[in-house]
Parts: C-alpha cells; structure tokens; sequence
C-alpha cells in the first residue's frame, strides 16, 4: 500500500504553487493542496505509524491545521506541512504508548518501532536500527526530496545538523546492508 500511495505521490507535481495561492488567501486553493500533499504527507507518516489508518488521521489533522493556520505560517510552508505531520504523528505514538501501559501494564513500546513496508525487509530492518530522528532525516531526504534547509526546519535542526546526521545514518545503514562493504 505505501508503494502504491508514493507512486501517486511522485505522479503529482510539486504543489507548490497551489499551496502559496492558498496560503495567499485564496481559499478555493485548498482543494488542491489536499489533492496535491494528501498522499506525499501519508507516505511521510508511514515512517512514524503503525496503520494507514493512523496515518490518515494524522495528516488529516495537519491538513486541517494548515487550513486553520494559514494565516500565520510564517516559515517555509513545505516545511512547516512536515514538521506538523511528524509532531501529530509523535504525539500518536505517544498516546498507544500510553494506552498500551494502561491496558496491558506490559513493557513499554519504543517510538517508531513501526516502519513502512519498504520492498526490501533488510532496507526495513536496517532503517529500524536508526534512532527516530535520523530516520526521519533519512525519509526526508531520500523519499520525499526535501532540502536540507526544510528538513531542518521540519524537525528543529540546523542545516549544517541534517548533513552530519544523513551522512552517518547512509553509512550505517549501507554497513548493515551490505556488511564487510565499504564505508
């Protein structure tokens, strides 16, 4: 499914120009930034959730958050449209970390532990070795071909931070991958 949903994604043009009609107050312009991210935005989610259901609602949720704040956006809108599904998608794991706790009074359930079915399980598994916010560098970058600048602004970095952070997390998970490979 998430395969399906990034082709769809990557079918779509960078919607850019429907979001900043949109953020420049036309409001007809939502339409198109719902068509244009929806699927761009569940693909990121899938990083941080279990279900695609989940991950509907979170980016459902920072749709509508766009769409009330549109307003005072006042930092790169790509960005902030990441950073927003990322924080409703934390605040998720936090909430079925909670209610796990409650309801089974078992050992606690690491963020992120959930990965998106990618097409290779030792890409997958090698991606869950990452600690959540490399792993989202990586996602970032490598799936949704954000810059540096708006994944560091997506997750509160500093540019300089994400290419310190990406390069490390590609060169372990190229030795988990291929072990004995070059680094």
């Amino acid at each position: 499914m998430p395969e399906i949903v990034a082709e769809v994604a990557m079918e779509n043009p960078e919607p850019l120009d429907a979001l900043d009609a949109f953020l420049g107050g036309e409001e007809g312009a939502f339409a198109e930034v719902v068509r244009a991210w929806y699927s761009r935005l569940v693909a990121y989610a899938r990083s941080f959730l279990d279900t695609p259901e989940e991950c509907q609602e979170a980016v459902q949720d920072a749709l509508l958050k766009l769409h009330q704040a549109r307003r005072t956006i006042r930092e790169n809108p790509r960005a902030w449209l990441f950073k927003v599904t990322r924080n409703r998608c934390l605040d998720m794991q936090r909430r079925a970390i909670r209610e796990r706790k409650r309801t089974e009074g078992a050992l606690p359930v690491f963020p992120g532990a959930a990965l998106p079915p990618l097409e290779r399980l030792e890409v997958r598994e090698a991606l869950g070795t990452l600690p959540e916010r490399d792993r989202a560098v990586v996602c970032l970058k490598v799936l949704e071909g954000l810059s540096y600048e708006e994944i560091a602004g997506a997750l509160g970095l500093t540019a300089g931070n994400v290419g310190y952070i990406l390069h490390h997390a590609l060169k372990k998970l190229a030795s988990i991958i291929r072990p004995g490979g070059r680094s």
